[in-house]
């Protein structure tokens, strides 16, 4: 089935709506407490942070940046999933398993979708080899033929097969589920146009969120602002919470 472009574009707008919300609402609710216990105390003695204010916004970046790969990445899978049930009835998987499934005849096509190439460790990777080679042979008893492809939503390089799996990076994995070899270029250009009217909203509350982050860090820091740092490490990682 040819895709619906004015469909597509609707769907994907939607997502990138609905992840700007989700950007706005995590700026809303980020603590100082929540922060310092995803950031590593040893940065403090190998880098120049002594300042409040700059271990504010050195860490909050750092917390916002993995955040909105999480988003990112939900929302790439999101996209896939609309536009291969639209052409393909693409099911989701909802056993932890994969993502995405649809069959053509005795053609079973299943698909994982990462958002990076920079994606899980090497245990996680073998589970993944292991779980293909898995539904291979349980669709192989059946007659039917297993055609699995890892869709890595974005990075360079040619399609690889490792382990009887196929990755597709980029441009390829795109192409390969709307037949567009351009449509990489599309996505990126309506996840920039959707964005444009949140940016401002996210700037004054990242702003807001920092002068809030200095606030509740007061009891951490001196007077003048300088970091107690080893108080921040107790606090980070002793085997008791010290009383401040």
């Amino acid at each position: 089935m040819r895709l619906d472009e004015k469909l597509t574009e609707m769907r994907i707008k939607d997502e990138v709506i609905s992840l700007q919300k989700k950007r706005l609402s995590i700026l809303d609710a980020v603590t100082a407490q929540e922060i310092m216990e995803r950031s590593n105390p040893l940065f403090m003695g190998i880098s120049d942070v002594e300042h409040v204010l700059t271990w504010v916004v050195r860490n909050l970046d750092n917390y916002l940046a993995a955040s909105d790969q999480t988003l990112v990445g939900k929302m790439c899978e999101n996209i896939v999933f609309n536009i291969t049930k639209q052409r393909f009835r693409a099911k989701r998987l909802n056993n932890k398993t994969f993502d995405l499934m649809w069959e053509e005849g005795n053609i079973v096509h299943v698909r994982e979708v990462k958002s990076g190439k920079a994606w899980g460790n090497s245990s996680q990777q073998e589970s993944l080899r292991s779980r293909v080679k898995s539904l291979k042979e349980k669709y192989e008893a059946d007659g039917k033929i297993l055609d699995f492809k890892l869709l890595i939503c974005y990075g360079r390089g040619d399609s690889k097969r490792r382990d009887g799996i196929t990755e597709l990076r980029g441009q390829s994995a795109w192409e390969e589920i709307t037949s567009n070899p351009d449509f990489y270029l599309k996505v990126q250009k309506l996840c920039q146009t959707d964005s444009k009217k949140y940016n401002d909203r996210y700037r004054i509350k990242r702003n807001s969120a920092i002068n809030r982050l200095v606030e509740e860090m007061s009891k951490f820091c001196s007077l003048n602002g300088s970091l107690k740092k080893e108080l921040i490490t107790r606090c980070n990682s002793g085997k008791e919470y010290p009383t401040i």
